[in-house]
């Protein structure tokens, strides 16, 4: 079963996150995502039934609206996947990345309280050597799960320009190095506007940046941040075992077995 979380178990990935390390943060806060109004059991068995939908963007969409979810309103999702007389094997594993996404997103960490330290955060890893590198652009490798990439974009997109507001020109991206000199100074809360090729075809994405975690500290071989990537992701994939494994007739016949 398809499930983008795991791809942060394997080691010695050549790996960078974005928008730099944290330098000097003396004060810190534990934040997690502002609310929203709760959802209706309606509008989640809408949501999981899109998720088989035949359209790819209607698909995307509804993938989208259930990572919007706040974590406390987990439980509902559970009642009314449950509640469905069978779901077909891709949305079992849609839902298990929105579970992972939402779950983590409400997980607080430890972020810079002097707005000058607070640095944006967008919550992707790249692979910068990678083969598969556009000439142009930067190549979405993979994205962090509890962050605002994991969400708003996909392995495989090419960040191709920064899209400024109409009295800036727009600027289109070469490297990666170039995207990370003109996003560095990006604090948390800022709008960055990006233009990305998804599967050859231009589309105009507005994300809010998150907080930087202070755990994601200067660390140049990468062994830290994988670790702590790592810890989250075990810490989502034991809710995941522990509330959702019934829906997913995998784990649910497994579990059966002698």
């Amino acid at each position: 079963m398809a499930d983008d979380s795991r791809k942060f178990w394997f080691a010695g990935a050549v790996l960078a996150a974005i928008l730099l390390a944290l330098g000097g943060a003396i004060s810190m806060a534990e934040t997690a995502p502002a609310t929203q109004p709760a959802v209706s059991q309606r509008e989640l068995h809408v949501w999981i039934g899109q998720l088989a939908s035949d359209d790819p963007q209607t698909r995307r969409t509804a993938l989208n609206d259930l990572m919007g979810l706040q974590k406390q309103e987990l439980p509902a999702l559970r009642a009314a996947a449950m509640s469905e007389h069978s779901l077909l094997p891709e949305q079992v594993a849609e839902i298990r990345q929105a579970v992972t996404q939402v779950f983590l997103a409400g997980d607080p960490f430890k972020y810079a309280t002097d707005p000058q330290d607070d640095i944006g955060f967008l919550g992707v890893q790249w692979q910068r050597e990678a083969p598969s590198q556009p000439p142009d652009g930067v190549l979405v490798w993979s994205r962090i799960p509890g962050f605002v990439a994991y969400r708003m974009l996909q392995p495989g997109d090419i960040i191709v320009k920064i899209l400024r507001q109409p009295a800036a020109p727009d600027v289109t991206l070469h490297d990666f190095d170039e995207f990370v000199e003109l996003v560095r100074h990006l604090h948390a809360g800022e709008v960055l506007r990006l233009q990305v090729l998804r599967y050859g075809r231009p589309m105009d994405i507005s994300i809010r940046l998150d907080h930087r975690p202070l755990d994601l500290t200067k660390d140049p071989a990468g062994v830290m941040i994988q670790q702590w990537i790592n810890a989250r992701a075990q810490a989502a994939e034991d809710y995941w075992n522990q509330e959702f494994s019934a829906i997913d007739p995998v784990q649910a016949t497994s579990s059966t077995q002698p």
